[in-house]
């Protein structure tokens, strides 16, 4: 019987253990969170993120390289070299079109970070080209470190 006991309590002590950890990662999530993001002002984060992708699309449209890649992270505009990008302009426009307008749609965190959603038109595509900017949380000079173009007809 106190083996039981012994067992039981250890279980109970494991269960609290977990709860605890638990507590503490949603605890730091949220302080890491906050001091990156400041989303209590959700026209701000608009704003921001607007500027940056409208910034990126002209940059696709004129194929400049450099007003592209401005915003970009260390490690993205390592990874977005000037070749890559002359790739990614020439399939964006041969598969979608041209640049037409574009509507912010939201965002939501995730792991420290903004994700922005914005619907595009393209002259080419008669559908929506979904625009997924991911910046490393929120402040004046966020930076982007993802961007997804989404559509069926960049999937061909």
């Amino acid at each position: 019987m106190p083996h039981r006991l012994h067992r039981a309590f250890k279980l109970h002590i494991a269960k609290h253990r977990i709860l605890l950890l638990s507590f503490l990662c949603v605890f730091s999530f949220s302080h890491a969170w906050g001091a990156t993001a400041n989303v209590d002002d959700p026209e701000q984060i608009k704003i921001r993120a607007t500027t940056l992708i409208e910034d990126i699309i002209q940059g696709i449209s004129d194929g400049d390289y450099a007003l592209y890649s401005r915003h970009f992270s260390k490690p993205m505009k390592e990874s977005q070299s000037r070749e890559n990008f002359l790739e990614l302009q020439r399939s964006l426009q041969k598969a979608i079109g041209k640049f037409q307008s574009l509507q912010y749609l939201g965002f939501y965190s995730q792991h420290g970070n903004l994700i922005t959603l914005f619907k595009a038109r393209f002259s080419k595509d008669k559908d929506h080209v979904l625009i997924r900017l991911v910046m490393e949380g929120y402040s004046a000079d966020s930076k982007v470190t993802g961007l997804w173009f989404d559509s069926p007809a960049l999937e061909k």
